[in-house]
Parts: C-alpha cells; sequence; structure tokens
C-alpha cells in the first residue's frame, strides 16, 4: 500500500503536527495532502509525492537535505519525495503558506531517480519528462513566486475543499498549469524579479535593529514613527513581510531572547520576563506558552 502522508525522519507520525488534510478518495490519484495555514514547527520529513509550498506572508527557517534555505515572502518552494525537509529553527516565525503534495508515479520514489506525473494531469510524455528534468536538476528549491503562483495557489485549495460540476477535471487542470509554471520559473533563472518597495528597504533594517533593542517599551506608534511610515502602511508591510502583527512579531523575539536566558542562566523567571521587555510575569507567562507550547518553567525543566 502506498505510504500516504508526510514521513517523518523518525518515523515517529503521531509527532507531526502538520495541520494539513486528506483529499477525498476519488482524488488521491492525483493529490497526497494540501493545506492552508501555518505550524510552530516543521519537523524533518519526506513526502511520498512533489511538494509544493507557497509562502504568502513571512519567513521561514527550512533546510532540505543539510541545506539551509530562508524563504522569504511571496517564495515558492519544493522537494521530491527522496529529499528530508523541515525547520532549521525550534520556533518558525509567523507567516501564511499554501501547500500541495502532487503525487507521481516511479519504481522507488524512496531513491532519487526518474519519475513521471499521473496521467489524470492531460500532460504529454514529453513534457512530463521535460519537468521532471528540470525539478531533478533545479540548482536549489527556493525560488520567486510568479502572479500566477500567487493566483494559482488559493484557488486550488478553495476547490480541493469544495465539490462542483467538473471537480476532478478542474483540480486536474489546475495542477498541470502549476506545475508547468513551476517548471518554466526553473528553466528562466533571468525572470524579472518584482521592483523593490523602498518602504520595504526601511522595514528589513527596522527589523534588524529591533532584534537588539526587543526589551525597550515599544508600541505600535513609537515602531511606526521609527520608519517614517503611517500606522496603518506599516502594519500592512510588517504583516508581509513577517506574518505578524508588529507586537506579536516584538513578543517573539522577547521569547526568544527569555528562552536562551533560561537555558543559559539559573535566574528566576520574573526576572527573566521583566529583562526581556515584558511588563508583568502573568503576560509573559501568556505570550511564552502561545508562542512555545508549553510554560517557562517546563521549557526549562525539558531542557536539563
Amino acid at each position: 500500500m502506498r505510504q500516504s502522508g508526510p514521513i517523518p525522519a523518525d518515523g515517529n507520525l503521531a509527532a507531526f503536527p502538520r495541520g494539513g488534510v486528506a483529499p477525498r478518495d476519488r482524488l488521491t490519484r492525483l493529490v497526497d495532502e494540501y493545506g492552508h495555514g501555518s505550524a510552530r514547527r516543521l519537523p524533518q520529513h519526506r513526502n511520498p509525492g512533489l511538494e509544493i509550498v507557497y509562502l504568502r506572508h513571512g519567513h521561514l527557517n527550512w533546510e532540505y537535505e543539510g541545506r539551509r534555505e530562508t524563504l522569504p515572502p511571496d517564495s515558492v518552494f519544493f522537494t521530491l519525495p527522496w529529499e528530508t525537509h523541515g525547520s532549521s529553527s525550534e520556533f518558525e516565525p509567523g507567516h501564511e503558506w499554501y501547500f500541495v503534495v502532487l503525487r507521481l508515479n516511479g519504481n522507488n520514489l524512496s531513491q532519487p531517480g526518474p519519475f513521471s506525473f499521473p496521467r489524470q494531469l492531460g500532460l504529454s510524455a514529453p513534457d512530463s519528462r521535460s519537468i521532471a528534468t528540470h525539478l531533478r536538476n533545479a540548482p536549489r528549491r527556493v525560488w520567486p513566486a510568479t502572479p500566477l503562483i500567487r493566483s494559482l495557489f488559493p484557488s486550488l485549495v478553495q476547490e480541493l475543499d469544495i465539490t462542483g460540476p467538473f471537480h476532478e477535471r478542474y483540480v486536474a487542470q489546475l495542477l498541470a498549469l502549476l506545475v508547468v509554471e513551476l517548471a518554466r520559473i526553473l528553466s528562466s533563472c533571468t525572470m524579472p524579479l518584482p521592483p523593490v518597495n523602498p518602504a520595504f528597504s526601511k522595514l528589513k533594517k527596522f527589523l534588524i535593529e529591533l532584534e537588539t533593542r526587543c526589551d525597550e517599551p515599544w508600541i505600535l506608534d513609537s515602531m511606526a514613527a521609527h520608519v517614517g511610515l503611517k500606522r496603518t502602511q506599516f502594519s500592512a508591510l510588517f504583516h508581509h513581510q513577517t506574518g505578524d502583527t508588529p507586537i506579536l512579531y516584538l513578543n517573539r523575539l522577547r521569547v526568544e531572547k527569555a528562552r536562551r536566558l533560561l537555558i543559559s542562566t539559573q535566574r528566576p523567571i520574573t526576572e527573566i520576563s521583566l529583562e526581556c521587555g515584558f511588563a508583568s510575569s502573568q503576560y509573559f507567562a501568556g505570550v511564552f506558552r502561545a508562542i512555545t507550547g508549553k510554560s517557562a518553567s517546563a521549557y526549562r525543566r525539558g531542557i536539563r
């Protein structure tokens, strides 16, 4: 029987918080899994087919086959069935993703080798071989998403969630268009990138600065003023770049600083929370659990 769903590197399926859904039985010939959302962390795993991820907002810190890749917003990432991949960070930052795992045909997809696409996709044999070659020979796995990728993924995931006239045929057409567009991206490394927004450059500098100044009493108004933007413009750009609201991102940085202190010192948790910029230990406790899934004391015990 064919393996369905993610294949954890340690073999422990119960520990895999995927958040995706299995498609209906009549679509299992094409799609193994799909989803929309985020995850606190993506454990190292493989997929039984071709996984394609579109990162709409925020950043992700991933690695595949030992190579680290940073996924910026508006990027597309793919892995082949034999490639182990997952988070390189203990806690991923804010993000919003769409993903789909497309089934492939091959003698042994757990090992590098030739593969083809299901005939239901409607690709000709020469096109199927050509796309597979582009995927196998790609020099990296992260690429800028084109406007077509950005519009295809929400439509595909939405269609997989519903039923209607010509549903299966429509899904197959969207999947075929997706893999063809991905192959076009890989075959044209000179594809023009979108123009750089000057406001993004200001924001990126501020994000670097905020890492060392996260303990200061920032509020939305002071952050926006520091970058020289209005509140609404600042919040919209901030969310696209980080996947978080400004305050949630600030709390992530503070929790990361607290996490390092919990590991490296014996200092009381209340003292650590105040040093990291939290107004009270109670607020710190709620934020730490929301971001890490554990209390600060349980996290410290687990490390030791």
